[in-house]
């Protein structure tokens, strides 16, 4: 039976009015457009430039490709309606806006026709027949930060609206991180300045570990705005990012993206500010105490140290609350990694890795297509296979996801660059760390090879110094290449030594150990023919 118009209009009408659409002014008037389009019969005519220029106020020079305005809120609105179709589940039309297009799909919930044939009630929202995922963030003891707009200490009219943009900028970006919870806190916010104590009370109130606050100043020419991050339990700044722009030249909306883009990368990226800090706090745990939170942030420590105790510490603890929680996107991620890594470390503690890593990631994928954190996982596993045309594909996909984390940029830089091109992938590496530059130490592995490649061996020895990983046996392989090469005989003969302290079997397991991570045969024959010349196997 085809949708009448009253009923889709009142339909959105619920969602534009719902709690999470009223923080944001840009996704109610998103949605509202593409629906009323559609119901007009123009939803052919729905394009980015149209809803750029209609919703979003550009000029008729809007370009796609250098604006991706579009596609980044694109994201966010469809993210936004799962959310509000998961807690309103009872929704007679499900509203929906398909990937690769803006146009939107109307149909009824299948779920209340069922319900209606069978004559039965659908289940509560403390039902134990709710999706895994839902019960997964229940469970997750997840930190809260509080956003708070800037305060305004600036005599421009326009400033209030444009820290108030910057807040719902924020919390659309940092909304499903899977890090921490977030929440608004408009009304706090003053001219002359929020007290700081009342800061902290209310971060107390809401049961919010951080603060996430500013400020906005201006003198005759400069627009200066402060943004800083305080954990409000011991009342600790722990970031602050300053952005200055000039009165003369002064766009508020494109400032206000800036600024959001950036804190987004600092504070949410996996290896972001806050992800530092709790995967810190999690070294401290014992294995019982870690629940599925936990026990993702250990995988982080695992990957920032490529130390074999915090492999195995990551590796139980997955496993562990994957008998509690088998669909878990994120827990099955970050163990497909591990399975992954397995083999690619040569450490061979699980059976069938390749394979475990490889439907690990897939059932990621089909539990929650839009966790990035899946698709890593399937490039990490399609890498470690050396299957070259699938892993081209993988990357893509992550590359095009909207609001790709620094770190999935890096990943994806660092995979293409091992497998492809040096060149390219040190770029994308290079564009990442623009945003956020701390990522995991390994991926100096990148820029080590492009200079170790055209002879440059300093610039290369420098990059080993960066690398961070002193307990892996990647970390004596890379300075064993560049002493051979430079002839430094004392210094080979300690990196020497210290390779087999790391990994006495190296020799043994060296061509999986080696193919592992370089991919390309022929920088194996490189790397192997220069062992071998340094005296090992």
């Amino acid at each position: 039976m085809e949708l009448s118009h009253e009923l889709i209009r009142n339909q959105l009408s619920r969602i534009v009015e719902s709690k999470d659409f009223e923080a944001s002014v840009r996704l109610r008037s998103f949605l509202t457009f593409v629906v009323e389009e559609v119901l007009a019969g123009r939803g052919n005519e729905i394009k980015a430039y149209t809803i750029a220029v209609s919703v979003f106020g550009r000029n008729a020079k809007f370009d796609p490709l250098l604006d991706p305005i579009v596609r980044v809120e694109a994201g966010k609105l469809r993210k936004l309606l799962e959310r509000y179709y998961l807690l309103n589940p009872n929704e007679p039309v499900i509203i929906t806006i398909p990937l690769g297009n803006y146009i939107p799909l109307f149909r009824r919930n299948p779920n209340i026709q069922e319900a209606q044939k069978k004559d039965v009630v659908l289940p509560s929202e403390s039902s134990s027949e709710r999706p895994a995922s839902t019960k997964y963030e229940e469970k997750k003891k997840r930190p809260l930060v509080l956003i708070i707009p800037p305060d305004n200490f600036s005599n421009i009219k326009e400033i209030t609206g444009f820290t108030y943009g910057i807040a719902e900028d924020l919390l659309m970006r940092m909304d499903y991180s899977e890090l921490f919870d977030v929440l608004f806190a408009p009304t706090i916010a003053a001219e002359g300045g929020a007290d700081p104590f009342e800061l902290v009370e209310l971060a107390a109130e809401s049961q919010a570990r951080f603060i996430l606050h500013g400020r906005v100043q201006s003198t005759d020419s400069l627009l200066r705005v402060y943004v800083s991050l305080t954990d409000a339990s011991n009342r600790r700044r722990i970031w602050t990012e300053r952005f200055d722009a000039a009165l003369d030249r002064l766009d508020l909306l494109s400032l206000q993206d800036e600024i959001s883009a950036k804190v987004w990368a600092q504070l949410a990226d996996f290896f972001g500010v806050l992800a530092r800090l709790l995967m810190q706090e999690t070294t401290y745990l014992s294995l019982d105490s870690i629940g599925p939170y936990d026990a993702s942030l250990l995988y982080g420590v695992w990957e920032v140290t490529w130390d074999r105790g915090n492999f195995e510490r990551a590796k139980e603890a997955l496993e562990r609350n994957l008998q509690h929680e088998p669909y878990n996107p994120v827990l099955l991620g970050h163990l497909s990694r591990i399975a992954a890594s397995d083999f690619q470390q040569a450490i061979n503690s699980m059976e069938n890795s390749l394979d475990m890593g490889m439907d690990l990631a897939k059932l990621a994928i089909s539990r929650d297509r839009d966790y990035i954190g899946g698709h890593i996982a399937l490039a990490h596993s399609l890498f470690v296979r050396c299957n070259a045309e699938p892993l081209e594909e993988a990357l893509k996909i992550i590359l095009d996801m909207p609001e790709v984390t620094p770190y999935a940029q890096s990943m994806a830089g660092f995979f293409s660059a091992m497998a492809f091109n040096l060149e390219q992938g040190l770029e994308i590496i290079e564009r990442a760390a623009r945003l956020n530059a701390v990522q995991p130490g390994y991926h100096h592995i990148v820029p080590f090879f492009y200079h170790f490649g055209r002879g440059n061996y300093d610039a290369a020895l420098k990059e080993t110094l960066l690398l961070n990983v002193p307990t892996n046996a990647w970390d004596p392989v890379l300075r064993i290449l560049i002493y051979q090469q430079l002839g430094q005989q004392t210094l080979l003969r300690g990196a020497r030594q210290r390779l087999f302290e790391l990994a006495p079997e190296f020799v043994k397991y060296r061509d999986q150990f080696l193919k592992g991570l370089l991919f390309r045969q022929e920088r194996v024959d490189m790397v192997t023919d220069i062992l071998h010349r340094a005296g090992i196997g």
